[in-house]
Order: structure tokens, then C-alpha cells, then sequence
């Protein structure tokens, strides 16, 4: 039965059963069976080993261009055939015209200036653009100064800003009552003697300011005087 039972190991055991077999006489079955545990717990501790040890290795061999045809091959530097840009040592600089060294090493050649960009910042002032239409809400940008706008302050930037671009009105214009609104189609007065056809409004809109706040709409009318016009 020892026999039989040896006969069956795997072939990696073939050291230990032979060993086992050839000893007279064959040694009971639990010595057997002991012996095949520690042989079997070498062979996994000599695996566990090799695996651990064992890194794959990649070899690159760069070989040299034998064989290579030059002679159509153009150098960057002379513009010759029949070598290499890496390989000529008469390399000639693009600035100075002289030979061993390129324009990038050239030592007379001036440094590259860098350029250089310039930022402006223009303070935030109290001003903002004029009031918008009574008869479409549009969105006014928001000022960056939380002072509120009066009607002078608004006359007044209207005044600055048509001088800027060379527009010019009448001096008496800066205490005409009206603000005009050169995107709109209506614009606003704070006195209704400058109306004609005055009505009461009764509706839910209201004049938006640049600066976020709204002014409620007392009256509507024409102002197609002429007089009401001068300066804008």
C-alpha cells in the first residue's frame, strides 16, 4: 500500500519518493506522508523565492546607421549632403558669421528682449450711464459706487462725455431739465413743465439707474418743444 500510495505522487516529488523507496525497509505511512509535507513546503518556499527575485529586464542596443545612404541627406548647418548636422564640427553662426558655434551661443549677439505688457487701471468713479427707457425695461449695468445718483450727476456726465468725443452743445444746456438716453426712444425729465400732453401713469414700470436703484414714474407726455431739445 506505501507502494501504491509513493507510485501516485506528482512528478515534482520524484527526489522524495525515490528516497523514500530505496530505503530498506520503506518507512511507515505517517513517516512517509511527513516527509512529502516538507518537501512539498521546499518547492513552494523555492518558487515564492525565484518569483520575488526575478524583475523583468528590457535591453535596448541602439546600433550604429550602417549602411545608411548620407549622400541624400541634407546638413541643417551647411546645407551640405553626405553628413549630419550632429556630426559637423564647422558649424558657422547666422550673427557674427564666424565658425564653431551656433547664433543661440554667440557671444557678442545682444540678449533678446523680452516683451513687456503693460496694464492701465482706470479709478471707479460715481458716474454711470444715464437713466433707461419708461416704456421697455432694459438692465443697466450696476455702479461700482454705492453713492446714489442725482439728476446733476447724471446732466453732468452726459456733458463730459459729448466733450470727449468733440460734441458740444450750448452752455445753457447743462440746466436743461431733460436726460437723454442715446439708446433709447424715451427719456426722462424730474419736472413735468417740460411735457406736453401730460397724463398720470398708473402702470407697473419704473426708470432703472445704473447704480441698481429704480425711481417710480409720477407722469407721461411729449416733450416736442424745441427749446427742450437744445444741447442734447
Amino acid at each position: 500500500m506505501r507502494a501504491q500510495f509513493l507510485m501516485k505522487l506528482r512528478p515534482e516529488f520524484e527526489f522524495i519518493r525515490a528516497n523514500l523507496m530505496n530505503r530498506d525497509p520503506v518507512p511507515p505511512l505517517d513517516m512517509c506522508l511527513g516527509e512529502i509535507f516538507r518537501e512539498e513546503q521546499r518547492l513552494m518556499t523555492q518558487t515564492a523565492m525565484e518569483q520575488a527575485t526575478s524583475a523583468p529586464v528590457a535591453y535596448a542596443a541602439q546600433g550604429k546607421t550602417k549602411g545608411r545612404d548620407l549622400s541624400t541627406t541634407q546638413c541643417y548647418s551647411c546645407k551640405g549632403y553626405g553628413h549630419l548636422d550632429a556630426n559637423y564640427s564647422k558649424k558657422t553662426c547666422n550673427y557674427c558669421k564666424k565658425q564653431g558655434h551656433i547664433i543661440k551661443d554667440c557671444p557678442i549677439r545682444p540678449p533678446r528682449r523680452q516683451a513687456t505688457a503693460y496694464s492701465a487701471a482706470a479709478e471707479a468713479t460715481s458716474a454711470a450711464s444715464s437713466t433707461l427707457a419708461t416704456s421697455s425695461h432694459v438692465p443697466a449695468s450696476t455702479s461700482q459706487n454705492s453713492t446714489p445718483i442725482t439728476p446733476e450727476m447724471v446732466q453732468q456726465m452726459i456733458i463730459s462725455a459729448l466733450s470727449a468725443f468733440g460734441i458740444s452743445g450750448k452752455t445753457k444746456s447743462a440746466f436743461k431739465p431733460w436726460y437723454f438716453d442715446s439708446g433709447a426712444t424715451n427719456h426722462t425729465t424730474s419736472t413735468s413743465n417740460s411735457l406736453v400732453n401730460v397724463s398720470q401713469y398708473a402702470g407697473p414700470l419704473k426708470i432703472h439707474t445704473a447704480d441698481g436703484s429704480s425711481l417710480p414714474i409720477t407722469a407721461v407726455g411729449s416733450g416736442d418743444r424745441e427749446d427742450d431739445r437744445e444741447g442734447s
